[in-house]
């Protein structure tokens, strides 16, 4: 009777096996990129990786498996990062939609009550039939996992994988109580980051649904209502990144600006001189420059409001009060 193989005759055959299980990871990642890529959903990281050797092995030996290669699925592992809890059902659905879908735990909805523990949607996943060709060939019939989490079930894993704790009962009793105020930590702040999401969504909606008259009330500055000012004074103008305009809202409020009617105010009065500005700019478009309605609004600033100019344009004989000279 032959002996059954130990985990260090399974080595060779890992070795033979990496570069089609790297292929594998490539053309994962490459259909979760392009998939999310056409979704409005935001991601932290899209990441793959191949199970090492050494962690391979030392599976094998703990478990006793006698065919590792059909007993791991997470030989090829991807982990998709959201930044918020409402978008893993939704990238949940596009996975069910690019891979065939073989297993599917939510350890998010399974965890226990009283701990944040170890959270994620996993799928075991092949790639779909219709992928045809020497490309797909031997891929198509290898099993891969996918992992959904947010940015703070990720900290939280992580974290408490270097700390080797997998759950309060592995925590010193004197440290329990610690660890799981931690836990209900992360699990408000998961929460807190959706209601705010959810909130400034609405907020910015409300904002871009409503004219802004400045002058007949008092208009606070924030991300929205700039934006809304900047629309209604350049509609023809190409509309600044939120990231943009959260910038622009930030060295207004610092450069004195109090409210919308006072901005409005200051944008119109240098408006002229910043127009002129813009003219030579004509220049560089080689260059990729161009004014956005935060772009124009920052020039006309800069001509009439100093603390403005040193903030955003350092000051001095810069850019864009003498552009003449780039």
């Amino acid at each position: 009777m032959s002996e059954q193989p130990g985990p260090i005759d399974y080595a060779d055959e890992f070795d033979s096996r990496l570069p089609l299980y790297e292929s594998l990871r490539d053309e994962v990642l490459f259909i979760l990129n392009n998939a999310i890529d056409k979704t409005a959903v935001k991601t932290h990281s899209v990441l793959g990786r191949v199970k090492d050797r050494s962690s391979f092995l030392d599976k094998v030996e703990r478990k006793g498996y006698a065919d590792p290669f059909a007993k791991m699925p997470d030989l090829v592992g991807t982990r998709v990062v959201c930044l918020f809890y409402d978008d893993i059902p939704k990238l949940s659905d596009l996975i069910r939609a690019e891979f065939s879908v073989i297993s599917e735990e939510n350890k998010i909805e399974e965890a226990a009550d009283d701990t944040f523990g170890y959270m994620s949607v996993h799928f075991e996943c092949k790639l779909l039939e219709h992928f045809t060709g020497t490309r797909y060939d031997q891929l198509k019939g290898i099993v891969f996992e996918i992992q959904v989490r947010t940015i703070l079930m990720d900290a939280w894993a992580n974290v408490s994988h270097y700390l080797a704790y997998k759950g309060a009962a592995s925590v010193p009793a004197n440290l329990r109580k610690d660890f799981n105020a931690l836990s209900a930590l992360f699990y408000i702040a998961d929460q807190q980051f959706q209601s705010f999401y959810d909130g400034v969504t609405k907020s910015d909606n409300e904002t871009a649904a409503s004219d802004i008259d400045a002058h007949e009330t008092v208009v606070p500055i924030d991300r929205g209502t700039a934006a809304k000012l900047l629309r209604q004074m350049f509609p023809d103008r190409v509309d600044a990144q939120a990231w943009d305009v959260s910038q622009f809202a930030e060295e207004v409020v610092k450069a004195g600006y109090g409210d919308i009617a006072s901005l409005q105010d200051a944008i119109r009065s240098g408006l002229e001189q910043g127009l002129e500005a813009e003219k030579q700019v004509e220049k560089f478009e080689q260059r990729g420059f161009f004014l956005t309605d935060t772009g124009i609004a920052r020039f006309a600033l800069a001509m009439i409001n100093d603390d403005f100019y040193n903030q955003v344009y350092g000051g001095g004989d810069g850019f864009p009060r003498v552009i003449e000279k780039l």
